[in-house]
Order: structure tokens, then C-alpha cells, then sequence
């Protein structure tokens, strides 16, 4: 492919990808600079105002009803030691402004644990009452939560008249939506228990039940010809999974179900809203530059992948901004890589140098990891409805809070699950029957070891699935998790 022609076709991908409206959509609010998002309440107006020292603050009404957030951008990583020293801060500082604009007339502060999306875990909650000069006498209930993100501290709230139930309600929906340096609004609760920090990320969705049905049973991926919207050219799975695995190539970014799904799911609604052209960029484009990258050989290669990446990357920028649905999926995958957890300690086991493993556990990680117990179980013939979403969570919790105390070998398949699971889904996909079936029982088997275990009375277990993880060093299971791997055979996954 000549230059010229390559880049005419790069240009007309990144022009499609950057084209469509400028405001984001109607049921999100993104932070101009991607600190955070949220779903306010439909009908409620907004504004956003600077504040001393560098912050901003954020405030949706309607009425005496409010949710705001206020942020402050750190030039520094923050981490959960410090949530207590700056939540604290935060928190006192909104309290003397509600002070002197008004009566507090109770309060309680403690910290929790939440599934605020990019919270580190825990949160500082308070809880009060109080009075202000707007609303006169009238009694005001409100929240307000001090999180850390990776490089923002977030002190948001919410309020609303005491005998307001409907503004209240829908003050306290929106909360929990919050996700902190996200550009996508998140699914999370305001959790009000007493509990230690446990990683960030928003808690999964659900149990395995749905990963179950979009495996059919053997786990195959769909057909890279089946149709998603029909046109001409018609959308088709394999035109997602081929910009999928163009990210995958110029990002070394391999994306895990969910992310695969919310990117489909973007794709669709983008294509449908395309004219012609717009439509067989979509459906066919991203198919033949990724042949091009692929055809290319040496420094030819690495200068179109750099290019490639750098375009790409700056529209996903300019079309997470203009609130284009892939663009902000995109966006926030290639984020979550950078957004370190913990990282692997000790003697790193011969099988991580042989394949040149990390050593950083990041958020991308964790939720690999979390899939790939999901797989494995299901592959495994296990019944899915078995784990629920509280065992599921349990574990992300093991997983973040005790990574340090894992032995090498096991810490360092958790910091390299998006390369290992997405190889053991290549592996998967190409083996015949009785492969498959040596693999389940392989799995089956590094399951039981791990302590993922399908419930049984005879071990004193809850009666639930996944209760025993211990979290042990078992080297079989290290060293098949990373057959197969050699060369880039991994990124043919999707």
C-alpha cells in the first residue's frame, strides 16, 4: 500500500471517528477534562464553576434538590493512605462553608467501602442535617463522599429538603453513578458499611449467568461474518473485532469481554446514524488498515503502527470530548492500563522472563483476571448461576487488597491476565473436541487448586461457589496458563 493511500485511508477513518455532534450525550455529564461523569437526574440544570486552589466545582438542581462534585487535579499519583488525611480536608472544608451559610444540626463521619467506578475502595461518607440561609427553616438531608482517584481527590454530595422523598431518591441514583476519570457514568452504590479498602473499579454487573449465555454452551466466539446492522456494506462482528484488534496491535491493549461488548454496542449506534460513506468506513475500514499494519515488516511497521497509534489516540481524545460512544469506551480502556494496583514482588518465575511479563497489577488486570476465572469456569462445564455477584466481588477484593502476600508465580499471572486470558480464548477458539475437553479438565483443575470451587457440604464450605479461595501458589497452574503464547498469537483472540 502506497503512503499516500495509507494515509488517505487513516485520514478517513479518524474523520469518521471524529464527525458527529459536539455535546455528549443527553443521559451523561463528562467533565470537560475527564476527571469524572455522571448521570444526573433528567430536567435538573447545571453549572461549573472554578474554585480556590485550583479545583472545580460541579452542581446539578432542581429546585432545593442538588447533586454536586467538587475536584481537585493532583500532579502526583495519589493512593488510599492518603484518603483519610485529604478526604478529611475535603470534608471539613465543605462543612465550615455549610456553616457559615447556615446550621448543621447533625453529623456523622465514617469510612466505608464503595463501588464508586475509579474510587480507590473506600470512601469517607458523611452524613447530615442541616439548615441554610437559601431555604430558611427548612431541614436539609445530605451526603457527601471524599474518594481518591488515581490523580484527582473527589468530594462529592448530595441534598435535598428532608420531606423531599422523590428528590432525594433521585439525588442519591445519580450519586451512585459517579465514576471517577471516566468520561462514562458508572453502575455503582453508595455503600454505607464499615469495611477496608479493596481496589478500584466498579463492582461487576453481575454473576457468570451472562458471560454463560454469550458462550452458548462450548464458549465459541460469534462468526467474524455474522451481521449486526444490516446496510451496504453491512456491519458486521468481524468489522468490531478487526478495529479491536488494530487497538490491540498499536496499543498492546487486549480488551476484556465487557469492553469488547460496550465497544460493539458503540459501534452500532454509530453506524446506524452514518450516511454511506460513513457506514463503509465503519464496516470495512478498520479491516483493510489493519491488513496493512499486518502485511508491513520491520521499520515499516513500527512506523506505521506508531503513526497509526498516535492518530488514534488523539481522536479518541477529540471524540471522547464530542460524547462519540467508542471513542470514550477507547479511552478509557487504553486509561485503565496505566492505573497500577500493586506490583509483583519477588523471584520472577521462569516463565514470566521467558515471555517477558510485566510486574504491574493494574485496574485492566484485575478485571482480565476476574473474566478469566469466569471462563474457566464456564469452559470448565461448571454451572455458571453458581457464582453469584457477591462471590465475584469477594474475590476482586482478595485480589486487590492481597495481591502482596500472593507468591511470585501467581502474582505474576494477575499482572499479566489481559495477555494470558486473551491467549487462553485464542487457544480455545483453535482447538478441536478432545483439545477442548483436556483443556476443561485442565481448568477444572486450576480452579480447585485456587480454591474456585463448586460448592460441597463435605468441605464446610458456605454452600456458595468460589468461598475457599486462599489465594495458594500452585506452579501447574502458573506455568499452563501461558502455554501458547509464544509470538503474537494471542491477538487473534476475537
Amino acid at each position: 500500500m502506497s503512503e499516500a493511500r495509507r494515509h488517505a485511508l487513516l485520514a478517513s477513518l479518524l474523520l469518521c471517528l471524529g464527525a458527529g455532534p459536539c455535546a455528549a450525550d443527553p443521559g451523561g455529564y463528562a467533565d470537560p477534562v475527564g476527571l469524572f461523569a455522571l448521570r444526573p437526574p433528567q430536567g435538573w440544570e447545571s453549572g461549573r464553576t472554578p474554585i480556590e486552589g485550583g479545583g472545580w466545582f460541579t452542581i446539578f438542581r432542581k429546585g432545593s434538590a442538588t447533586v454536586w462534585v467538587v475536584t481537585y487535579g493532583s500532579e502526583v499519583d495519589l493512593n488510599s493512605a492518603l484518603l483519610e488525611t485529604v478526604g478529611g480536608t475535603l470534608l471539613a472544608g465543605a462543612l465550615e462553608e455549610i456553616k457559615k451559610r447556615g446550621t448543621v444540626l447533625s453529623v456523622t463521619t465514617k469510612k466505608i467501602a464503595t463501588d464508586i467506578a475509579g474510587a480507590a475502595g473506600s470512601a469517607l461518607r458523611c452524613d447530615l442535617e442541616f439548615t441554610s440561609e437559601e431555604t430558611g427553616t427548612t431541614r436539609l438531608r445530605g451526603v457527601m463522599l471524599a474518594m481518591l482517584g488515581r490523580r484527582v481527590a473527589v468530594l462529592a454530595g448530595r441534598s435535598a429538603p428532608a420531606t423531599d422523598a422523590a428528590g432525594l431518591q433521585s439525588g442519591e441514583t445519580a450519586l451512585a453513578t459517579l465514576a471517577i476519570e471516566s468520561r462514562i457514568p458508572g453502575q455503582g452504590r453508595l455503600a454505607a458499611q464499615s469495611q477496608t479498602a479493596s481496589g478500584e473499579g466498579p463492582a461487576p454487573s453481575g454473576d457468570l449467568t451472562s458471560l454463560a449465555r454469550k458462550f452458548k454452551g462450548d464458549a465459541h466466539r460469534e462468526k467474524r461474518d455474522k451481521v449486526l446492522v444490516a446496510g451496504d456494506p453491512p456491519l458486521t462482528y468481524g468489522s468490531v473485532a478487526s478495529f479491536v484488534e488494530l487497538v490491540g496491535e498499536c496499543f498492546d491493549v487486549q480488551l476484556t469481554e465487557a469492553e469488547f461488548d460496550a465497544t460493539r454496542e458503540r459501534f452500532i449506534e454509530y453506524y446506524r446514524k452514518q450516511d454511506a460513506q460513513g457506514k463503509a468506513i465503519l464496516a470495512e475500514g478498520w479491516t483493510k488498515l489493519l491488513q496493512r499494519v499486518r502485511a508491513a515488516e520491520g521499520s515499516e511497521r513500527a512506523g506505521m503502527i506508531a503513526e497509526v497509534r498516535k492518530s488514534m489516540a488523539d481522536a479518541f481524545h477529540a471524540g471522547a470530548r464530542a460524547g462519540i460512544g467508542y471513542a470514550v469506551v477507547m479511552e478509557e480502556a487504553i486509561a485503565k492500563r496505566s492505573r497500577s494496583l500493586a506490583t509483583a514482588s519477588g523471584a520472577k518465575p521462569a516463565f514470566a522472563n521467558e515471555k517477558k511479563f510485566k510486574s504491574d497489577f493494574s485496574q485492566a488486570d484485575l478485571e482480565a483476571a476476574l473474566e478469566m476465572f469466569g471462563f474457566m469456569w464456564i469452559a470448565a462445564g461448571r454451572d455458571a448461576s453458581l457464582v453469584t455477584a457477591e462471590a465475584v466481588q469477594r474475590i476482586r477484593q482478595n485480589l486487590a487488597v492481597g495481591f502482596a502476600a500472593f507468591p511470585p508465580d501467581l502474582q505474576y499471572v494477575l499482572a499479566n491476565a489481559q495477555q494470558i486470558y486473551a491467549g487462553l480464548r485464542a487457544q480455545w477458539e483453535r482447538a478441536n473436541g478432545m483439545q477442548r475437553l483436556q483443556m476443561a479438565q485442565t481448568f477444572s483443575q486450576q480452579l480447585d487448586a485456587l480454591g474456585l470451587t463448586v460448592p460441597s457440604p463435605r468441605r464446610g464450605n458456605s454452600g456458595s461457589a468460589w468461598s475457599d479461595w486462599e489465594g495458594k501458589s500452585h506452579a501447574q497452574f502458573a506455568g499452563e496458563m501461558v502455554v501458547g503464547l509464544a509470538g503474537s498469537s494471542y491477538k487473534s483472540a476475537w
